[in-house]
């Protein structure tokens, strides 16, 4: 899949003083070392110091669902990371009643779900092992992984950067605005099964305590979307209980779950 260009990413959010400040220290030249590509990404996020609060957050929004074609859908989201520990909270809410919730769950041993209507059930194993890979996560992750990137040629036309890293079985390629230097999207392959494509896409980023944050997260298995939810608020550096990254008594607090009557 074709990772969109910036300017359907990186758009109307971003404060004109501070894209300028990012587009003057960023053009100056064209970077040829993986090395200095990936420092100046993390550079234009704030820094090496920032890495710590932006892969610590809250975030709240909405997620889309996909499968809405004649009329828009989306269901309050809210997502909490700590480092590659996940969980995600789906409300389906029905005149106003919150009726079910689903609940995520990517601790440090395993990956599942839990709904009020559904109960406890599993996730697709490969979710768990993209969590390094994705946004934020890869910020800490490359540095800590020791593994060396490849600077792919640019494609005609095209002024942004593909940054790869080989990963075991794993091929994944980032691609890096070659303007902002933030990144856009990755994608990741098998060597081990050749269908097996995931694509991550990152926009509309949201200007916020000296870093950049998406609000839009998309993701692609091959060319079928199966997931896009929006952030309308991020809380970076958040600070979790002990046991938080489990599905808790809290986490379906309000559900008034309906059963259909029987016919």
């Amino acid at each position: 899949m074709r990772i969109p260009r910036v300017t359907d990413l990186v758009k109307g959010l971003i404060l004109p003083a501070a894209a300028a400040v990012i587009l003057a220290v960023s053009c100056s030249s064209r970077v040829d070392n993986p090395d200095a590509l990936f420092d100046r990404m993390v550079g234009a996020y704030g820094g090496k110091e920032k890495i710590g609060e932006l892969t610590t957050f809250t975030g709240r929004g909405f997620m889309k669902k996909i499968s809405s074609v004649q009329v828009a859908e989306s269901y309050p989201f809210d997502v909490y990371q700590d480092g590659e520990l996940v969980k995600n909270r789906i409300v389906n809410v029905e005149g106003g009643r919150m009726i079910d919730a689903r609940i995520l769950v990517i601790d440090k041993v395993e990956g599942y779900q839990y709904s009020v209507s559904g109960g406890m059930s599993g996730i697709n194993r490969w979710e768990k092992g993209l969590v390094k890979y994705r946004f934020p996560g890869l910020l800490a992750w490359i540095p800590e992984s020791g593994l060396k990137g490849e600077l792919l040629e640019a494609r005609a036309g095209e002024t942004d950067y593909r940054l790869k890293y080989e990963n075991g079985d794993d091929i994944i390629t980032y691609t890096i605005d070659g303007k902002t230097f933030l990144l856009k999207g990755n994608e990741v392959k098998s060597r081990a099964d050749s269908a097996f494509v995931i694509t991550d896409l990152y926009g509309d980023y949201l200007r916020m305590d000296d870093t950049w944050f998406p609000s839009r997260f998309s993701g692609f298995f091959g060319e079928r979307q199966y997931y896009e939810y929006f952030l309308t608020r991020v809380d970076l550096w958040t600070k979790f209980p002990d046991g938080f990254f489990a599905v808790l008594p809290e986490d379906t607090a309000g559900i008034q779950y309906y059963t259909p009557p029987q016919q």
